[in-house]
């Protein structure tokens, strides 16, 4: 007797220590000479449910259970009976072992997730929480009721619960890892990082909790932190795939396309059912103006038998990135209808959930046209407004930056009377018939060529005092620090600079919220504060505007102004609908020339060439207009 207690204390052991082969040996010997001693059966039984062969952990369990009733046997034939689906069977058996001992908290958190699968879920929240207040140390116990609340929707319950188990075991990497889980799921990502940031400082080598954290500052736009993180991760956790394509996008954010290209690439290559790495690398090869490839990814993407499990938003989210392509191929047709998979990855407020999307066939109505991404799509799509049955009482809603501007557009094309202007967020109050999206008009209306647009005429830009003999450019380096990649297509001011000394030219800053003591210092003139018509105005007496791609591009176009676009080496689809009689003018703004990178580069170097051929070329411009 007193070998086979040494022998099922040494079996424990090895469970405990994870040497299950080990373990099952020690049992095994024991049953050779006794078949009915309970403990080496109940040994045998967790071997094997830890092995996943959940029938022969019944089978061990169940004859355990005959032999002599203890609540550890009950538990872990419970807990087999469960994984093999036999739910009301393991309720059974959940229920003797807590009938035999009522504080079993180890039963408690099983019978919980079977009465969970069976849907008792009062029952199920009853005995998580019980499990919980028996053993407030044991992690998983509160994982389980956390993840019972979130299953259930009850997400506020959720990050309750998660940040209570914290407080009950402080400094805990494990509870703290939920927690910031859980703040993460809930878009609550400034708390997130505080608490990862809490997890790094008590423990230096959780490369997941780096990872996570360097993934967060990526969303929160804070790229050279992510970048931090992320870096220190991968060198330690280089098989993360997660972790790889955040720091690869980070690399695309911060301008290095080749660094980005090669680790998205090996990860891609490891792992090429995974949409999410797929799509992202579609992304970049379109950065890098690689098109064709984008669209055979997409494509490959798609049709791939691996991925027959797409859900509806995947596909939509590949279609919508091919739209991107076939539109900058000027295959317009199919790119506008693809582009329409757009719809279901947009939230809609909830004061238009039930107004029906208009298919563009009914002629006759009230039809909401709302605005949508940004400032420049508005100012670029409104030409298609004229095309509109003149039968249909049009409303467009629009920005309050722009309101002004497309007001002044409507009168002029001659639509004050058929279509009303007003801010997004203005009270309608009139029926609405339909509703439908700015940018697909085009789809809607089959309107499968580039509109010219007419030239916006400004009244109000003899109150713009010039200098006399002078050259006056409008200049625009940046675009929103906000867009998460805003740093591809914007150039430093330091970089800029050297226009500054041309000869005879005045500079006037198209840049809002910039240094005012740069601004003195290079003699460029202020922005004045007003909304996109303000800037219009000014920018209707300027001889020339140099701009990056953001909406001034698209405003100096519908103005008819000369614009040289300081582009990106791929650049937005819109800017490769070149002419094919004048290489380097765009199809959409007849008075636009590209000055596009010649290759990717790293950062601010890719844009060096650029300034270079910018520069010779104002100099000659401005040597013209002198002489």
């Amino acid at each position: 007797m007193t070998n086979y207690k040494l022998l099922i204390k040494l079996g424990m052991d090895y469970i405990s220590e994870g040497k299950f082969q080990e373990a099952d040996q020690a049992f095994f010997e024991i049953l050779e000479s006794n078949p009915d001693e309970p403990d080496a059966l109940y040994g045998r039984s967790l071997v094997f449910y830890m092995a996943k062969r959940f029938d022969l952990s019944i089978g061990f369990a169940g004859r355990a259970v005959q032999l002599s009733s203890k609540p550890e046997y009950y538990v872990i034939l419970g807990k087999a009976l469960h994984c093999q689906g036999h739910l009301n069977e393991a309720k059974s058996a959940l229920k003797s072992a807590i009938i035999l001992q009522p504080s079993d908290d180890r039963a408690l958190n099983a019978i919980a997730r079977v009465y969970n699968d069976l849907d008792d879920y009062t029952r199920a929240e009853q005995a998580f929480k019980q499990a919980v207040e028996l053993q407030q140390k044991t992690f998983n116990y509160w994982n389980d009721l956390i993840d019972f609340y979130w299953d259930r929707h009850f997400y506020e319950t959720a990050l309750s619960v998660a940040q209570e188990s914290v407080r009950n075991n402080p400094g805990e990497i494990d509870f703290l890892f939920k927690l910031a889980l859980v703040l993460q799921a809930l878009n609550l990502l400034d708390e997130a990082v505080i608490v990862y940031k809490k997890i790094i400082h008590l423990k230096h080598d959780d490369y997941g909790a780096y990872a996570n954290l360097g993934g967060i500052l990526f969303q929160l736009n804070q790229i050279d932190e992510a970048k931090h993180y992320l870096e220190k991760a991968f060198d330690k956790q280089n098989d993360n795939s997660e972790c790889q394509v955040n720091l690869s996008l980070v690399y695309m954010a911060e301008g290095s396309l080749l660094k980005s290209l090669k680790l998205l690439k090996k990860v891609y290559d490891k792992f090429p059912a995974d949409l999410k790495i797929g799509l992202n690398l579609g992304t970049l090869f379109f950065e890098l103006g690689m098109i064709d490839e984008a669209e055979k990814l997409y494509i490959r993407l798609f049709h791939d038998d691996d991925l027959h499990f797409l859900s509806e938003e995947d596909q939509n989210r590949i279609k919508y990135n091919l739209s991107s392509i076939l539109l900058a191929k000027c295959q317009f047709k199919e790119g506008w209808r693809l582009m329409e998979s757009r719809h279901p990855l947009l939230e809609i407020a909830p004061e238009y959930s039930d107004i029906p999307f208009w298919d563009g066939k009914v002629l006759k109505g009230t039809l909401l046209i709302r605005s949508e991404q940004g400032l420049g799509d508005i100012l670029q799509f409104i030409r298609y407004l004229p095309y509109l049955d003149k039968n249909l009482s049009i409303i467009l809603e629009v920005p309050l930056p722009v309101y002004r501007l497309v007001g002044l557009v409507i009168v002029q094309q001659e639509l004050n009377n058929i279509c009303k202007v007003i801010v997004k967020g203005e009270e309608i109050n009139q029926p609405i018939d339909f509703q439908a999206r700015l940018m697909s008009l085009p789809y809607l209306l089959d309107i499968n060529f580039i509109p010219i647009m007419p030239t916006v005429i400004l009244d109000k830009t003899n109150e713009i005092v010039l200098h006399e003999n002078k050259f006056h450019v409008g200049i625009c380096w940046a675009g929103s620090p906000d867009y998460r990649f805003d740093r591809i297509r914007s150039i430093s001011f330091k970089l800029l600079s050297t226009l500054f000394s041309i000869q005879h030219v005045i500079f006037q800053s198209l840049q809002i919220n910039f240094s005012q003591k740069l601004l003195d210092k290079y003699k460029i003139l202020t922005l004045p504060q007003g909304d996109l018509l303000d800037t219009a105005i000014i920018m209707q007496k300027m001889d020339l505007i140099i701009t990056v791609d953001t909406v001034i591009a698209h405003l100096a176009g519908i103005l008819g102004k000369e614009t040289w676009l300081l582009n990106r080496y791929g650049g937005d689809w819109r800017w490769y609908n070149q002419s094919p009689d004048i290489p380097k003018k765009n199809l959409w703004y007849p008075t636009l020339t590209l000055f596009k990178q010649e290759k990717a580069g790293n950062g601010e170097e890719s844009w060096q060439a650029v300034i270079d051929k910018v520069k010779l070329a104002l100099e000659k411009k401005v040597s013209k207009f002198i002489n």
